[in-house]
């Protein structure tokens, strides 16, 4: 694999701005280390996840907690001369992060690495002629709050502590009152060789040493339990062991490794995960830092190295971030240097922490799922008492007595502590639920573990009951009565709009729906523990959800109440969540062609002006999903160009052109995330049963490679192309069955693999795979895809509908006219012709939807171009 750094030629500024913009962060998952680098004083920023206080802010109308930094380790350095050469970095590839410069002549160097499996954080000072290493170490706690000094520490959100030094041992230790966290960390110093080492009140002194070794450790008395969720505030963590014992226990085994073990065990874990995937797009690493790359990139100069950065970026921090035993990655994974941090960082369900988990599959990291189905098992007896409560205030008469009798339900707002519900005043509506589910089945679509089934199926099946107690029938439909497309609002009065059945709400729905039945069906050894009723109900109501319909704009409605697109709501809305039935769901798909190109026209008047990070990334994935690479590369490019920070963080932000130094400028890590689901989705997508490769490939990506790319099913799919075509295509079956798979002219390549190869059409065929088999392509013919008429209108005249075209420019183009009526998913083909008109006789007033499709002699048919005509009716 090639290499892959961050760098900087400055430390970062010690502020916030610096923290967000410049800092460098590892994580061994337990806790979080953001390194500022200076090279006269250093600050090492920590956070550890768990440590939740009263936020003093407002959410949603109602006071909230939220994570706080933990505090900071100062290193001083007696350094009298001049910084000369300073460098600082992250590799990537091996996590592992350093500063470098010198001063009179000796280079001092610093190396850091975030160890999971010790469940520490290790420090390397040296110095490269002897005695010249002599600095101070002093701990810091964050945001002390003594309520008697203070005597403004409301509901008991008093933080205090101390720090102390015990055997060349710094210890801090203290406790937030909120929900009554104890928290200790250690700070261990080892002079390795010659040196001196002094012991202050609250501080350790080194002098004249040559290596100094620092290792630190941080633990609390939270556990991940459902009594967590579920208790009172004040009795969450009752009873809970002081963190001391474990904290000893974690610093006295590390001790006994020396530093170049506990650095190999680094190394040796941490490539388990990130050398399980490779992508090359034609970038070699050279030694610009990364502001200059950006920098670059955002001038217009094309940068396949920062787009590949960018993406391995996002999966060193999913493995740094969500490891087996610890909380999930959150919204700034697992960093945080505010006392009031954005968003709480928190868990936010109406996007952010789904976007977090949809590429962790396809790109090597499955096993990085664990933590959050641990989490979400974790809350899942509080979501219950959520569906209680929705069920009693909102269906009386449908709310049954017993443990799980009405569902579950989570809303949006959700942390280490709580899980929040839906109320009638909400900005999101119950979707939010089916939204966290379609990454469960996912997991069940990847991996096929039997266990992993039926616990999904349970949740899975659950949510559904919840559902059917929510729906109501309008007409020969089924709506639910409270929904809320997710924080939408009236441009007039601002409010967020509440309504029925909106779009997002009944697309969610309808893949909870479609997902219990696809469990159902081709799990039948889950048949024996199923509840038959609701089967029976949801194979009753699934086809009357109505979860797509099409406006006189041609667009997906996101409202049924909307006719053209922007009657209701903000035209250019940061989420797009009308769409998430194409991605990450699938109700909009291959097979519902005129609701795909409705989502295009959706997409396109969405616009991409505006920000936040994940909203751009959103709508890049949901091009891709259309098969539109280039328009997705479009996004892909306005994040890296507009929304990251210097350091590679992404950045919520919602106006354009980005200020960075702007407060309103933070940090979030769905984009990051979203863009290594967005790199899966333009190479290999595997919805529905079908491995289709290379389909959305944009202009941009002329030639290059992945290996090992996971689609559903289990099958690993390493790939090269040339010239923007297929070149080479080698999948190994990791767990056997049927390997269904789609490109141009593929059934005419040349197979190598141990079955016969079944030619389904030109493009598809499919081939039987045991457990390990591997399939060979190469030799793939080449093709070209006819150009488009250039221009669809429709003029209307003494109730006569003419459809008129302007010509492609192919030589001897024929056309294909597809019409649909309505909201109808499908087209039914019209007419083929070489003219470049039509009058349709058979539309009377309906709204119609109209394609044309260009055909040209040895060619792939065209995408086609479509218009929209309203109902006259």
């Amino acid at each position: 694999m090639k290499k892959y750094a961050i760098r900087f030629d400055s430390p970062a500024e010690d502020s916030i701005y610096g923290w967000k913009n410049e800092s460098i962060p590892i994580s061994n998952s337990y806790f979080g280390t953001c390194i500022f680098g200076g090279a006269r004083y250093e600050r090492l920023q920590i956070t550890e996840p768990t440590l939740w206080t009263a936020n003093c802010g407002y959410i949603e109308n109602r006071f909230c907690s939220g994570q706080e930094t933990l505090g900071d380790i100062y290193i001083e350095f007696d350094h009298n001369g001049d910084i000369e050469n300073y460098s600082r970095s992250l590799s990537l590839n091996d996590a592992i992060a350093s500063v470098r410069y010198t001063c009179k002549d000796v280079e001092y160097t610093r190396e850091y690495f975030a160890n999971y499996p010790s469940k520490v954080t290790a420090l390397c000072l040296s110095a490269s002629e002897k005695g010249n290493l002599s600095f101070t170490v002093r701990p810091e706690i964050a945001n002390l709050r003594d309520k008697l000094a203070e005597g403004k520490c409301p509901d008991n959100s008093g933080k205090f502590g101390t720090v102390s030094v015990e055997n060349a041992t710094l210890v801090m230790s203290g406790k937030s009152e909120y929900y009554g966290i104890d928290f200790e960390a250690h700070f261990r110093v080892v002079i390795d060789g010659d040196g001196e080492l002094f012991a202050e009140k609250d501080k350790l002194r080194v002098k004249n040493a040559d290596r100094v070794y620092i290792y630190f450790t941080v633990g609390t008395n939270y556990e991940l339990c459902s009594r967590t969720f579920t208790a009172e505030r004040l009795e969450k963590l009752v009873g809970n062991p002081h963190p001391r014992a474990k904290v000893v226990e974690i610093m006295e085994n590390a001790s006994k490794k020396t530093y170049a073990k506990l650095r190999k065990e680094h190394i040796s874990d941490y490539h388990r995960y990130f050398s399980s995937f490779s992508l090359d797009l034609g970038g070699k690493y050279d030694d610009r830092t990364t502001p200059e790359l950006i920098e670059s990139y955002r001038s217009g100069k094309k940068e396949p190295y920062l787009e590949e950065l960018f993406v391995q970026m996002g999966r060193y921090m999913m493995i740094s971030t969500s490891r087996d035993g610890t909380l999930p990655s959150s919204m700034q994974g697992k960093w945080n240097a505010y006392k009031i941090p954005p968003w709480t960082c928190g868990y936010w369900y109406n996007i952010n922490q789904q976007m977090n988990y949809w590429f962790v599959f396809s790109l090597g990291l499955g096993e990085l799922y664990n933590a959050y189905a641990d989490f979400n098992s974790a809350r899942y007896e509080k979501a219950k008492i959520n569906g209680d409560t929705y069920i009693k205030n909102n269906y009386p008469e449908r709310f049954e007595e017993g443990n799980g009798k009405n569902g579950w339900l989570v809303g949006t707002a959700n942390s280490a502590f709580e899980v929040s519900g839906v109320g009638k005043n909400t900005h999101s509506g119950p979707g939010t639920s089916g939204f966290t589910v379609i990454s469960d089945v996912d997991r069940v679509r990847y991996t096929r573990n039997e266990n992993t089934v039926k616990e999904v199926y349970k949740t899975v099946e659950s949510l559904s009951r919840f559902y059917l107690k929510c729906l109501d029938k309008y007409g020969e439909k089924y709506f639910t009565a409270i929904s809320a497309s997710p924080e939408q609002r009236d441009r007039e009065t601002h409010e967020h709009i509440r309504t029925v059945g909106c779009a997002f709400d009944q697309q969610m729905i309808y893949e909870t729906f479609s997902s219990l039945l696809e469990m159902y069906e081709s799990y039948p050894a889950l048949r024996e523990e199923c509840d038959e009723r609701v089967i029976f109900e949801v194979k009753e109501k699934i086809d009357l959800l109505d979860p797509v319909i099409i406006g006189a704009s041609g667009q997906v409605k996101e409202f049924r109440e909307e006719n053209y697109y922007g009657d209701l709501g903000e035209l250019e809305h940061r989420h797009v969540s009308q769409l998430v039935g194409l991605y990450p769901g699938n109700v909009i798909n291959e097979n519902t062609p005129a609701w795909l190109d409705a989502a295009k026209v959706t997409l396109k008047k969405r616009g991409s002006r505006k920000g936040p990070g994940f909203g751009i990334i959103h709508r890049a994935l949901l091009w891709a999903r259309a098969y539109e690479g280039d328009m997705a590369y479009r996004l892909l490019n306005l994040e890296i160009s507009t929304s990251i920070f210097d350091n590679l963080w992404g950045c919520h932000y919602d106006l354009m052109p980005l200020d960075r130094k702007d407060p309103q400028a933070n940090f979030a890590i769905d984009a990051n995330y979203g863009a290594c689901a967005l790199i899966s989705e333009m190479l290999v997508q595997s919805q529905r049963g079908t491995v289709k490769i290379l389909p959305a490939l944009p202009g941009a990506w002329k030639r290059g490679s992945v290996k090992h790319l996971i689609a559903r099913g289990g099958f690993d799919i390493s790939l090269s192309w040339k010239d923007g075509k297929a070149d080479k295509i080698d999948i190994i079956s990791t767990l056997g069955g049927t390997l269904k798979l789609k490109y141009y002219n593929i059934s005419k390549a040349k197979f190598v693999c141990e079955n016969n190869v079944k030619i389904l059409d030109k493009d598809t065929v499919a081939v039987e795979t045991g457990v390990g088999e591997a399939v060979k392509i190469s030799d793939i013919p080449r093709f070209d895809i006819a150009l488009n008429a250039k221009a669809i209108t429709v003029v209307l005249s003494n109730d006569k509908t003419l459809v008129k075209w302007e010509k492609s420019p192919e030589k001897n183009a024929e056309y294909e006219l597809w019409r649909a009526f309505d909201s109808n998913p499908d087209y039914t083909l019209v007419m083929q012709t070489d003219s470049l008109d039509f009058e349709d006789k058979d539309r009377c007033g309906r709204q119609a939807t109209y394609k044309i499709i260009t055909r040209a002699d040895g060619k792939e048919p065209s995408k086609g171009i479509t218009v929209t005509v309203p109902s006259t009716k």
